[in-house]
């Protein structure tokens, strides 16, 4: 009976009962913040995904006011050819003001270069004035201008390799309305990379893979480095190697305006944007119709960047849930000495009330009271019972010739010899 009153097995019991119970709670925590935060991180992105794309527009169309700019020059309605000098001098200072061009070009509609200007590595604008061949890429731009109205912007991409890494180039241009002179274009090579570069610094906070998708293809790259590292997949192929691992994402982010996309590793959230719908047209080599000038942004937001907000709530959880399973052991610790010992207490005082103290078996009253209620139920359910009345023979001769001590021994041997002959069930 005493050990069923040990301590340590109480306390296990319990401490092991409300540890399940907090880590149940702590599990249940965890999960609801672990979706409020995925939500509010989704959310996040969602906004910056809004202000990037807000912010690519606004250069497309900077970019085709600057060319509006670069073909409306008053000189270039002067027959004189010393006035293309005059025209390479603007031109020149627009490179220098904005920074972000690499070259700008005044050809005809025979591919003649008339007009260069070079922004070199140095930081040095070189000028040149006179006949020479137009690039190939910019005479593809000047030639997707035939369809297109007389006030378009046409742009294709390029990949210039700047440092070992890949280097996004924008080829833009745009008729200059001379019409007595003959046809002329102004070409110019904008350093998408720039613009690519501080879109991607909008999301330094959350790590991702960002991708720039426009008709010639797609530029892929990861936020939070100190120098985005651009890859480029043509259009022709089957989409980023990202894409390439989910290609129903891929397809819906090529078929729809907007949205998040949940998939197995992480989450994609995209945003798509119509530069020709106010006015800047074309952004493709092939042909000029506003149709085939969207660009979409989209984020992919990976396990690992999820796993940080896990491992964030977790390092919140992990100090209240230790220091409520300290506190529950502290308190299961107290508790279970404190009932055990009680217990105890309770079972010595029933011992005592119903036992006989020398040979510990029931006492006459205990027995009596039991051997009653056996009695009663035998009465009400059947059957029978048996009592077997024992007596030692010349006891008090034991006692007189070898003592009480000898004599309790005796009874002492006599009750355990009973005990051991009789079933657990009965009464002695």
């Amino acid at each position: 009976m005493a050990g069923e009153f040990h301590w340590p097995r109480l306390f296990v019991k319990v401490f092991g009962i409300g540890a399940v119970l907090i880590l149940l709670v702590a599990v249940g925590v965890y999960e609801i913040r672990r979706q409020d935060e995925i939500e509010t991180l989704r959310n996040e992105k969602t906004a910056i995904l809004a202000a990037q794309t807000t912010f690519f527009l606004d250069v497309l169309h900077r970019l085709s006011a600057d060319l509006t700019i670069l073909a409306d020059q008053t000189e270039l309605t002067d027959p004189n050819p010393l006035a293309l000098i005059d025209v390479a001098h603007e031109y020149a200072t627009m490179v220098n003001a904005v920074g972000n061009y690499r070259s700008i070009r005044l050809a005809d509609a025979h591919g003649t270069e008339l007009i260069r200007v070079v922004a070199e590595e140095s930081g040095l604008v070189v000028t040149h004035v006179g006949a020479a061949e137009i690039p190939s890429l910019d005479a593809r731009a000047i030639a997707a201008l035939a369809s297109a109205p007389h006030d378009a912007v046409m742009m294709l991409s390029d990949v210039a390799r700047r440092g070992g890494r890949s280097r996004p180039i924008w080829i833009l241009a745009k008729p200059v309305p001379v019409d007595a002179i003959g046809p002329r274009y102004v070409v110019a090579a904008y350093r998408a990379d720039l613009l690519f570069d501080r879109i991607v610094r909008f999301a330094h906070r959350i790590k991702s893979t960002l991708m720039l998708i426009g008709p010639d293809g797609a530029w892929t790259t990861e936020t939070g480095q100190p120098v985005p590292d651009w890859t480029f997949s043509p259009s022709d192929a089957d989409g980023p190697p990202l894409m390439q691992a989910y290609p129903a994402a891929w397809k819906r982010v090529l078929a729809e305006e907007a949205g998040t996309i949940p998939v197995r590793n992480g989450f994609f959230v995209f945003r798509t944007l119509h530069p020709a719908v106010k006015g800047f047209w074309g952004l493709t080599g092939v042909t000029a119709n506003a149709g085939a000038s969207s660009w979409t942004v989209a984020a992919f937001v990976s396990s690992e960047a999820i796993a940080t907000v896990e491992n964030r709530i977790l390092e919140s959880l992990i100090p209240s849930v230790v220091a409520l399973l300290l506190a529950l052991g502290l308190c299961a610790w107290v508790a279970s000495v404190y009932w055990t010992g009680y217990r105890r207490r309770q079972m010595r005082l029933v011992r005592q009330a119903t036992t006989d103290a020398l040979t510990g078996v029931l006492n006459r009253a205990a027995f009596e009271e039991r051997f009653g209620a056996i009695l009663a139920r035998r009465e009400e359910t059947g059957g029978g019972c048996a009592l077997i009345f024992v007596d030692l023979d010349s006891f008090k001769e034991i006692n007189d010739v070898y003592g009480h001590d000898t004599g309790d021994a005796c009874l002492r041997e006599t009750a355990a010899r009973i005990r051991s002959a009789i079933r657990e069930t009965d009464l002695l």
